[in-house]
């Protein structure tokens, strides 16, 4: 049986051995629908992971939520219900109408038009921050690599087919700052070959 310290990577220097239990692993595809043991919030995650592996969770996620009416007054089922809505509507795409549906039966209305917002504004906010750090990152690679050839132009004259190809394939910023380094010290267009490879 495998143990934690093997499947986990640790920081170089730490201590070993901190990790040293068995990893039990339990296959939940093979549990049947309505089977899962425990804590209501746990029943409902996994329910929640088996139905969507399955492709099956929009269909059930009104049964699944059930699972929350028996502890709603539990001060953690707040959080429970929003991580459930954030995993609805970010990976499952289940809509805010069918999350409100069901939600409004655990939660009353204001808390559930509350949650339900709030959930969806954050995962957009979300979504709009990843895509301009995901087009200021594709905007310094490209620029990068504009850099790197203007250098090498100027400095050289000319530069080799192979040589503009290889560092238009390059999509690592900081490998191409670098390389537009290395331009400014290299004496031969062969001397920057010999660093490109």
């Amino acid at each position: 049986m495998p143990e934690m310290d093997e499947m986990i990577d640790t920081a170089p220097g730490a201590e070993t051995g901190l990790l040293r239990y068995p990893l039990i692993l339990i296959d939940i595809s093979v549990i049947p629908k309505g089977k899962f043991l425990g804590h209501p919030a746990l029943r409902a995650l996994l329910e929640t992971l088996q139905r969507a592996s399955e492709g099956k969770l929009v269909k059930e996620f009104d049964r699944i939520t059930d699972y929350f009416k028996p502890i709603k007054n539990d001060p953690r089922a707040a959080g429970w219900l929003r991580s459930l809505a954030r995993y609805a509507m970010s990976d499952a795409k289940i809509g805010t109408e069918q999350i409100a549906k069901a939600f409004s039966r655990i939660l009353n209305e204001q808390e559930t038009t509350k949650m339900v917002m709030t959930t969806a504004q954050e995962l957009l906010l979300e979504g709009e921050t990843r895509g301009i750090a995901k087009g200021e990152a594709k905007w310094k690679t490209e620029a990068g690599r504009g850099y790197v050839l203007a250098a090498l132009q100027t400095k050289f004259k000319r530069v080799p087919k192979d040589i503009e190809q290889a560092i238009l394939a390059m999509s690592d910023s900081l490998a191409l700052e670098s390389l537009h380094a290395q331009v400014i010290q290299s004496d031969t267009m062969d001397e920057f070959a010999a660093y490109l490879q």
